[in-house]
C-alpha cells in the first residue's frame, strides 16, 4: 500500500502543492505536510477517509490517513486552511484526491 505525501506551501501567500491532484487506490495512505503553520483539511461532500475533517500541527500529519477500502472510484475535492503569520489562508475546493 503506497504512501502518498502532499506538500502544502503558502510561504508566498499563495497556495502551492507539490501534488495538487493525487491518484490513489483503496487502502493507500496519504500524509500532508505544511511547514508554515498548523493547517486543516476538510472534504467537500463525501470523503474517501473515515472522517471528512482533519486538523494538524505544523509539519507532517500524524497518523497517516488511509483511504477506505469501500471508497468509490471518484474525484474527492477538499479545502485547505493554513494559519501562519497571524493570518488564515484558505484554498476552498481546489486540490483533489482521485480514486482510480
Amino acid at each position: 500500500m503506497p504512501n502518498m505525501l502532499i506538500e502544502i506551501d503558502v510561504s508566498t501567500g499563495v497556495f502551492r502543492y507539490q501534488k495538487k491532484f493525487v491518484h490513489v487506490k483503496q487502502g493507500d495512505t496519504i500524509d500532508w505536510t505544511c511547514n508554515q503553520g498548523p493547517f486543516a483539511i476538510q472534504f467537500i461532500g463525501r470523503s474517501p477517509f473515515d472522517s471528512a475533517n482533519f486538523q494538524f500541527k505544523q509539519g507532517r500529519t500524524q497518523p497517516s490517513q488511509t483511504v477506505r477500502l469501500n471508497a468509490q472510484a471518484d474525484l474527492y475535492r477538499y479545502a485547505v486552511a493554513v494559519y501562519t503569520s497571524e493570518k488564515v489562508y484558505l484554498d476552498a475546493e481546489c486540490p483533489a484526491i482521485i480514486i482510480d
